[in-house]
C-alpha cells in the first residue's frame, strides 16, 4: 500500500518554492519539517498525539476530538474504571466526614461535656425552640384582622417562614430522639473517654481515607496506562501497514516523537481527567453538602459573597 503523501508528485520548481514560504506567506510551520497532514497515513487513531497548532494545518485534526478517542479507549476498561469512580466517591464522603468531626469535637470536648449530656440538651433546646416558634405564629395570626392589606402579606410571609423553621425543628427533635437511646447505652459517660472516641474515630477516618486515596491513584494510573498500551498497539499496527519507501530520515523522527512525547502529552491528560478532575468536585461537593446541614442560609450567603471576594483580592493583590 503506498501512502497518500506519496502519491502527489512535487517538481523541483515547486518543491523549491514550498520549501522558500514563511509563516508570512500565510502558510503554518510544519511540526516537524514535513507537514502534519502526512501522518494521517497511520489511520483514525493517530491523530490523538498532534501537536495543538498542527490542527490549523488539516480540519480533521481537532485537538478536542481526538482526545475523545483517547478517553474513549479509556472508558473499555470497566471494571478498572468502576474502581476509581468508587474510590473517588469514597474519598469524597470520607473528607466531608472528618471535617464533620470537627463540630462534635467542638461541642463537646470543649465545654467539657458528655454526648449524652450534649444530645439530651440539644433535644432540650429545640423544645423550647419550637414552643417559642408556635407562640410567635399564634401571636402574628392574631394580629392579621387589625392589619392592612399590605401588612398582612409581610405577616404572611413571616408566618411562612416560622412554620418552615418549625418543620425543621421538629425534624431535628424527631432525629435527636431516636438517636439518644444509642447514644445512652453505648458511647463514654466521661469526658475524657468522649475525647478518646473522637480522636479515634478521626484516626481510622483519616486511614480510610488516605487508604482509598492510594487505591484511586493506583486504579487511575492503571486505566491510563492500558489506554495508553492500546493507543501504542493502535499505532504500532497501521505503522507496520506502510510502505517501506515512506521511511526516511525525517520520517523516523516524526514517528518516534508520536510515540514518545505526544504519547506521554496524552497520558497526562488522561491522568488529570480521571483523577484531579474527578476527585475534587466530589470533595468540594461533601463540604458543601456537610455545610448545608449546619445552616443552608449562611452556605447561600457564603457562596454569594465569597466569588466577588476572591475577584477582589485577586485583583488588588
Amino acid at each position: 500500500m503506498v501512502p497518500s503523501w506519496q502519491n502527489t508528485k512535487v517538481d523541483d520548481e515547486s518543491a523549491g518554492e514550498e520549501s522558500s514560504r514563511t509563516p508570512e506567506d500565510g502558510q503554518s510551520e510544519p511540526v516537524f519539517g514535513r507537514r502534519a497532514s502526512s501522518f494521517s497515513d497511520l489511520g483514525p487513531q493517530a491523530v490523538i498525539c498532534y501537536k495543538f497548532y498542527s490542527a490549523r494545518l488539516d480540519p480533521r485534526m481537532d485537538p478536542m476530538k481526538s482526545f475523545s478517542r483517547a478517553i474513549g479507549l479509556a472508558v473499555r476498561n470497566r471494571p478498572t474504571l468502576l474502581g476509581v469512580i468508587f474510590t473517588s466517591l469514597a474519598v469524597g464522603v470520607l473528607w466531608g466526614a472528618n471535617i464533620g468531626a470537627v463540630y462534635p469535637f467542638v461541642e463537646v470536648v470543649f465545654e467539657g461535656q458528655t454526648l449524652q449530656e450534649w444530645i439530651d440538651g440539644d433535644i432540650a433546646d429545640s423544645a423550647t425552640r419550637t414552643d417559642e416558634l408556635l407562640a410567635k405564629s399564634a401571636t402574628l395570626r392574631e394580629s392579621l384582622p387589625t392589619l392592612s392589606v399590605d401588612e398582612q402579606r409581610l405577616t404572611l410571609a413571616n408566618i411562612n417562614y416560622i412554620e418552615k423553621d418549625l418543620e425543621a425543628e421538629r425534624r431535628a427533635t424527631e432525629w435527636y430522639r431516636w438517636l439518644q437511646p444509642f447514644v445512652h447505652a453505648y458511647l463514654p459517660a466521661t469526658p475524657f473517654k468522649t475525647l478518646l472516641l473522637i480522636v479515634g474515630a478521626l484516626i481510622i477516618g483519616t486511614a480510610l481515607k488516605d487508604a482509598c486515596l492510594v487505591a484511586n491513584l493506583v486504579l487511575v494510573e492503571r486505566l491510563v496506562q492500558l489506554a495508553a498500551f492500546d493507543l501504542r498497539k493502535l499505532f504500532f499496527r497501521q505503522t507496520l501497514r506502510l510502505d517501506l519507501a515512506s521511511f526516511n530520515d525525517s520520517r523516523n523522527s516524526e514517528l518516534l516523537s508520536h510515540f514518545t512525547y505526544d504519547m506521554n502529552g496524552v497520558v497526562l491528560g488522561l491522568d488529570t481527567l480521571f483523577g484531579k478532575a474527578l476527585r475534587e468536585p466530589l470533595k468540594m461537593t461533601a463540604c458543601l453538602i456537610g455545610a448545608s446541614f449546619i445552616s443552608w442560609r449562611l452556605l447561600v450567603i457564603s457562596l454569594m459573597i465569597s466569588p466577588p471576594a476572591l475577584f477582589m483580592m485577586q485583583r488588588l493583590s
